[in-house]
């Protein structure tokens, strides 16, 4: 959706913990959707590939009153796994489900007030990534066995133990859900060629995954995981030129 609706895009080389905070110190990349046009306006794009890939995104601005602005976006994407097939299950892996819808209302107070408030909403039931077996006996994973089976791959260096790689043999579960709900702030005040700026932040995210870690036929390395959590953060900027 980002790729699809963004004003521009920045990249930031090198340290960024004073904009950014204390993890960015590799540098950041910063994509920014457009703000609402105040204009009635929508643009849309569709496109489809092989192996039922499907996606879509619109994004439609309309004007409430003189100073507030609406803006309405989604992104759908769906299929395109069906190249890699389970020779376990029968089932074809890689298949993404996702929808994101956005909604954004900008107010323009005066030249030197405007707020705005977003609303995002994504669902993910992609399927976790497939994986390829080219661990050989020796490797840590695989100096265990279990009923005299082993995990490891008898093609040879780096070639999947299926010999080929559009073909995997992970026998457990491939589901994913991803639930987040995401609510942003923002507050830009002008003054005396001074900027003070409030962004405040709160995301929900449930996720459930499913992993076939060692992705072999026997079950000798899988996992499920569940996360639920809240994030609440608040940044409080002011910029200006002083000399």
């Amino acid at each position: 959706q980002v790729l699809f609706d963004f004003e521009h895009v920045e990249i930031a080389r090198g340290p960024q913990t004073t904009y950014q905070g204390a993890p960015n110190i590799g540098g950041t990349v910063s994509l920014q959707r457009t703000k609402p046009t105040g204009e009635y306006e929508a643009t849309t794009r569709v496109s489809a590939g092989e192996y039922d890939r499907r996606e879509a995104d619109a994004v439609v601005n309309f004007p409430l009153t003189e100073s507030l602005a609406g803006k309405v976006s989604f992104s759908w994407t769906d299929g395109g796994g069906d190249y890699l097939k389970n020779v376990a299950s029968g089932r074809s892996e890689n298949d993404e489900d996702r929808l994101a819808i956005s909604t954004s209302f900008h107010w323009q107070l005066n030249d030197s007030f405007s707020a705005q408030y977003t609303y995002d909403n994504e669902n993910d039931n992609s399927d976790t990534p497939g994986l390829l077996n080219i661990s050989t006996d020796t490797d840590l994973v695989c100096i265990i066995s279990l009923n005299n089976e082993t995990c490891g791959s008898a093609k040879g260096p780096a070639i999947p133990q299926t010999g080929s790689i559009e073909r995997t043999a992970q026998n457990f579960s491939n589901s994913r859900e991803y639930e987040g709900s995401y609510h942003t702030l923002r507050m830009d005040l002008e003054w005396n060629d001074n900027i003070l700026t409030s962004i405040t932040g709160f995301r929900n995210t449930e996720v459930e995954m499913d992993r076939d870690v060692d992705a072999t036929h026997i079950n000798f390395y899988s996992m499920n995981s569940e996360q639920d959590y809240d994030q609440f953060t608040q940044e409080l900027r002011l910029a200006g030129q002083y000399s």
